[in-house]
């Protein structure tokens, strides 16, 4: 039974499926803010955040099984500059559920936290070592390369809900220095890449929409740390709504980039935290423009997740996924 799971239920099971994770989070705090500001139902946030709290631990197990068994995939995996980037997603999962366990288990969002903050510091260390130590080639650049930067702006979000913005405020500080600081030049990079060189492989074409999270996560990261909106925080979500229409609109074209994959889940995060962004800004600029399109967002990316975890339930069921 051990050789069986291992090797052929779980041989397959890709690192991204915890997209689906952050995704889930950032929706959950989309409709809590939603329900603070509107005054809706506030089930509708618990429901989703009690699943993506179900999916982190089944998915946590089962990558634990998958690792025990097969520890060399674990090292190849790593050792690639193309798929260790994705390493940081269960560690900014582990970020962001605290903000859903806090008020119903508290001290076990207090671990998970911490478990995260320093895995993704030493995470982010060992990839910026890699970067710029290895020899690596310009269409190796992805903007999957973005995610171990806005895993550290991750860092501050949850710090003051859980209680430890006064007990470790130097770490939220670090973790949105290192995160602001790193998006230019990385960005850079990854602009020349897509302007100058051969286009992204069909399969990664979904991850374009991670060039939405610098931004809109560094604005609730930045404003968690200042604790008040400025003309800074007031810039970043300005370019969260200037790129937001035209990566969305690639959306569209999904089905004609490529078949499903687990890849189309990083589309799920950014448009959440782009959300989540909006509505922390009319929060507390109520009557502000920019509240007037966090509805019909709100409405659209909810659509979104509801069509990825359908086409990923199937794909499970067929096989479908297994096959990518």
């Amino acid at each position: 039974m051990r050789q069986i799971l291992s090797n052929e239920s779980l041989s397959w099971l890709p690192i991204g499926l915890f997209g689906a994770v952050m995704g889930l989070c950032g929706l959950a705090q989309a409709w809590n803010l939603a329900a603070n500001i509107w005054s809706l139902p506030s089930w509708v946030a618990t429901a989703i955040g009690t699943g993506a709290s179900l999916i982190f631990i089944t998915l946590l197990l089962a990558f634990i099984f998958k690792w025990t068994c097969n520890p060399k995939k674990l090292r190849q995996d790593l050792s690639d500059p193309v798929t260790s980037v994705l390493y940081a997603t269960p560690l900014i999962s582990a970020l962001l559920l605290p903000t859903i366990w806090v008020d119903y288990f508290p001290n076990a969002a207090r671990i998970l936290w911490l478990t995260g903050a320093i895995g993704m510091v030493s995470f982010a260390w060992y990839i910026l070592a890699r970067w710029l130590l290895g020899n690596h080639q310009i269409f190796q650049v992805s903007p999957t390369w973005i995610i171990p930067i806005v895993g550290m702006l991750d860092i501050p979000l949850a710090a003051k809900n859980i209680g430890f913005v006064n007990f470790l405020p130097e770490l939220s500080i670090l973790a949105l220095a290192v995160g602001l600081g790193f998006t230019l030049p990385l960005l850079s990079i990854l602009l020349v890449r897509l302007v100058f060189y051969s286009p992204l492989a069909a399969a990664t074409k979904p991850s374009l929409m991670i060039l939405l999270a610098p931004f809109s996560v560094g604005f609730s990261a930045y404003v968690e740390v200042r604790g008040s909106i400025d003309l800074f925080a007031q810039g970043l979500l300005s370019i969260t709504i200037f790129l937001l229409p035209i990566l969305i609109i690639q959306l569209k074209n999904l089905p004609v980039y490529c078949p499903f994959r687990v890849s189309w889940w990083s589309v799920s995060f950014p448009l959440a935290a782009s959300v989540v962004a909006i509505l922390k800004y009319s929060l507390i600029n109520k009557g502000s423009v920019f509240g007037q399109i966090a509805a019909p967002l709100l409405i659209l990316i909810t659509a979104v997740f509801i069509w990825l975890l359908v086409r990923t339930i199937t794909g499970l069921i067929t096989g479908e996924l297994r096959r990518s």
